[in-house]
């Protein structure tokens, strides 16, 4: 585990910069259909920076945004006030709201504890899109990612020195 302090040095040190958001949730994001009244509901785990929470407000989504990092939920909130950001340990603190949304990214974190709240999280027909390392510190197991969400329609499943999944919830 790494401690919050030990998230915000990196970041204040620039060791992790801003970066354009991962292929695979943009194709994934590709996937909702807005509902008709409220606007797409995102939850961004592990946000860090924020680039993928600034890519649903670009959408016009409602996005919240959650780290352990409070100097990456500062960047964030400074470039897009209209995330609601929440600095949390997602091994201790954070629950994620039953069937409250419509999608959930979590994108080179692996906690696969999380993995049912996100299940439960997701509205039906909602859309998880994870990416996990297989190599390294915090790497997955190969097809790990893929078996915790295999009874879902999944619309998108690769490894390489990543694992990539889009699945759909049954609605």
């Amino acid at each position: 585990m790494i401690t919050e302090n030990e998230w915000n040095t990196r970041f204040l040190a620039g060791e992790l910069l801003a970066a354009p958001p991962l292929h695979v949730v943009a194709k994934a994001f590709g996937f909702i259909t807005p509902p008709d009244a409220a606007p797409v509901r995102l939850l961004d785990l592990a946000c860090g920076l924020g680039r993928h929470a600034a890519l649903g407000v670009r959408l016009g989504w409602q996005v919240t945004a959650v780290d352990n990092s409070t100097v990456a939920l500062e960047q964030l909130r400074q470039e897009h006030p209209q995330v609601t950001c929440v600095q949390a340990d997602l091994e201790q603190s954070f629950v994620i709201e039953p069937e409250a949304w419509d999608v959930i990214c979590c994108a080179l974190y692996h906690q696969p504890s999380l993995w049912p709240a996100i299940r439960a999280g997701l509205k039906p027909g909602g859309i998880f899109v994870g990416v996990v390392k297989l190599q390294g510190r915090f790497a997955a197991r190969p097809r790990e990612l893929a078996h915790a969400f295999a009874d879902w329609a999944i619309l998108h499943d690769t490894e390489d020195v990543l694992a990539e999944v889009i699945a759909r919830k049954p609605a």
